[in-house]
């Protein structure tokens, strides 16, 4: 593990609490364009031609939360990212691996000696 995997690490859970504050005010500037275009009367929108506008705004606005939401539920935290390093590393570890197998056996002479 080097310097900028540890430092990544430690910045993920910064990135998830970013892109939940991004996704919530995307959600609020969706309501808001939503709201604003269905007050817009017709004759201001032929006018002004606001109407083409404002509709490409909402679904923009509408699609920008769910694609940080999405993105918010793929970043691990920093926990599981540590989890998702450390699990492999330690489960693929040799004197790990003999430990396991050395307690299998202790376990085995223990339910023996139970029988008895």
């Amino acid at each position: 593990m080097n310097q900028q995997t540890i430092y990544w690490l430690t910045r993920l859970d910064s990135i998830k609490d970013l892109l939940g504050w991004l996704t919530f005010f995307g959600i609020l500037v969706a309501l808001a364009c939503c709201a604003f275009t269905a007050f817009l009367s017709d004759e201001e929108a032929s006018e002004v031609k606001w109407r083409n506008r404002f509709l490409l705004i909402p679904i923009l606005s509408i699609g920008f939360p769910v694609v940080l939401a999405t993105a918010n539920v793929f970043i691990p935290t920093t926990k599981e990212a540590a989890a998702i390093i450390a699990l492999p590393a330690i489960a693929n570890n040799a004197d790990v691996q003999e430990i396991g197998a050395d307690i299998m056996e202790l376990s085995k002479q223990w339910l023996q000696e139970l029988k008895k």
